[in-house]
């Protein structure tokens, strides 16, 4: 077995290295997020050299009988599919935590008044059953007009979910200070749409 090539399988297994601090979300779009991935694909790539190098040099291996060399191949791809699939994570959760920051930021901190909550969830009701950005822009009008802030939020909020844009640009109008992390939640929304989850989930994909 080539001892080099498993030292490197285990440096691959250590913990990436810790997220870099984000911008201010009204800093750059999406800079320092598309940096942090970027970190992380680097590293998947990286992972997916050594494995291939290490899956040749066993088989390659004359001093292992088939048996021995499946069960080394077991043993390191196991250890690089763990490391892989870490990275995955790693990813993911860096983007909700981004996507959660920005929210924060654009909507403030969620209300504890029991009233206020109760609002809340209403709006959110029937925000969730709009399906269409004519019907959410008509929406958030009349909120606007009744100075509904909950159901407002919740409209505006399943307009950024859907990538219905006039409607977030229709409330950023009054809120020209919050436009550019809506910009950013934009992306990262599109970021996560399923066919794009698809596209970076090959990333971390490790073929035996």
């Amino acid at each position: 077995m080539n001892f080099d090539l498993m030292q490197a399988a285990r440096e691959l297994e250590k913990p990436a290295a810790a997220p870099a601090q984000q911008e201010p979300v009204d800093g750059p779009t999406m800079t320092a997020l598309e940096k942090q991935i970027d970190g992380y694909r680097t590293k998947a790539a990286e992972i997916h050299n050594t494995w291939q190098l290490t899956r040749d040099s066993i088989k390659k291996d004359d001093n292992l009988s088939a048996d021995g060399k499946t069960a080394q191949l077991d043993i390191a791809y196991s250890t690089h599919n763990q490391a892989i699939t870490q990275l995955g994570h790693d990813e993911n959760a860096a983007v909700l935590a981004r996507k959660q920051a920005i929210e924060k930021r654009a909507f403030g901190n969620a209300p504890t008044d029991p009233s206020q909550l109760i609002a809340i969830r209403d709006a959110q009701d029937r925000a969730e059953r709009i399906d269409n950005d004519r019907d959410a822009l008509a929406l958030l009008r009349r909120a606007e007009m009744n100075d509904d802030a909950s159901l407002a939020q919740a409209v505006v909020i399943k307009a950024l979910d859907s990538g219905w844009q006039t409607v977030a640009d229709e409330y950023t109008k009054t809120r020209p200070d919050i436009a550019a992390a809506f910009t950013e939640l934009s992306s990262i929304n599109n970021y996560l749409q399923p066919n794009n989850q698809f596209i970076a989930g090959m990333h971390y994909n490790l073929s035996r």
